[in-house]
């Protein structure tokens, strides 16, 4: 709660805020508007392949990769291509991996023992850690705010929330986490589960063999699947589904 300042939808209870919060992601990432990222998802995976393809031995770098690049894409509309060692996403990483800190059971004190967080001084490290975050997560949409003014804002998602600030009864301050959200929990999750089917493909040789005939038989060796070859590449749909449901990144969910 102190480090993101009461603003983390994930930690959100019930209440009308929550909801508040769930319709504006929802407008942002029903099925309709989700398909409208396939593009961006094409794209990127082509990038990935020629990656995998030319430095196999850093395949999760690669993923990491992709996964940073397609979420900035369509949260902050931002095209250039993305490292994952550009410096805002290197701060982005920084912020999750101090949220996971903070979150583990007995990590803080004042968890077990609430009245600590009066305790001057107590909280000044994840106090800081907020102000870091604002800077970062308020800089992003920042950007996006001058691209709209000089009428060169890209869609994106950080545009959307801006646009329908009034509509979604959002305050200024909740902004920057709606939107820094988005990066948060599409970012190590996807690159992840990039991971874990590479994982599953190497393991399972001849699960593997069946998807890889399934996309020589629709595909020749032409050209790379894309989301309309879908409803005719049942092999592949189901190797995912099944390697999501081996190694959930997620065990559990989260309720949000």
């Amino acid at each position: 709660e102190t480090l993101s300042g009461g603003m983390r939808m994930v930690l959100e209870g019930s209440s009308d805020r929550l909801r508040r919060l769930r319709r504006v992601l929802h407008a942002g990432l029903q099925p309709k508007v989700a398909e409208t990222y396939e593009p961006i998802q094409t794209r990127n995976s082509k990038n990935l392949v020629l990656d995998i393809l030319n430095d196999p031995k850093n395949h999760q770098g690669h993923a990491m990769r992709y996964a940073a690049s397609v979420v900035m894409s369509f949260t902050y509309g931002k095209t250039t291509p993305t490292s994952y060692t550009d410096p805002e996403i290197v701060a982005v990483h920084k912020s999750l991996a101090r949220f996971g800190r903070a979150v583990k059971l007995g990590a803080y004190l004042v968890d077990t023992y609430p009245i600590l967080r009066f305790v001057p001084g107590y909280l000044s490290e994840l106090k800081t850690w907020h102000q870091e975050e604002l800077v970062l997560f308020n800089g992003q949409l920042d950007a996006v705010r001058r691209q709209m003014r000089e009428g060169t804002a890209r869609p994106s998602f950080g545009r959307f929330i801006l646009e329908h600030q009034k509509q979604y009864q959002l305050e200024d301050k909740e902004l920057g986490y709606i939107a820094g959200g988005m990066f948060s929990a599409g970012s190590d999750t996807t690159a992840s589960a990039i991971t874990v089917m590479m994982m599953a493909a190497t393991i399972h040789t001849d699960a593997q063999a069946r998807v890889q005939e399934e996309l020589d038989n629709v595909l020749g060796c032409t050209r790379l699947p894309t989301f309309g070859d879908q409803e005719m590449l049942p092999q592949v749909t189901a190797f995912m589904l099944e390697s999501m449901r081996w190694r959930p990144v997620s065990i559990g969910g989260t309720s949000h």
